[in-house]
């Protein structure tokens, strides 16, 4: 178990790094891992195609991973 200021640390550092992406990504990050939207629901709310909305998600994960190491 993590001391709390350990767990804002961390919860920290994966915001900033949210913060660096696209607005698209961030949208997309966002709502698939905060608000637990589908894939295909934030894709709809935004009128953009299912598919752009699987790649915007993609490239999101890939650029996350570089960006934390």
């Amino acid at each position: 178990q993590s001391d709390p200021e350990t767990v804002f640390a961390k919860k920290q550092f994966l915001l900033d790094a949210v913060a660096q992406l696209s607005e698209i990504q961030r949208i997309v990050i966002w709502h698939f891992y905060f608000e637990g939207w589908s894939l295909p629901h934030i894709a709809n709310h935004l009128g953009i195609s299912t598919n752009t909305i699987y790649k915007r998600h993609f490239d999101a994960l890939k650029q996350l991973r570089k960006i934390l190491g």
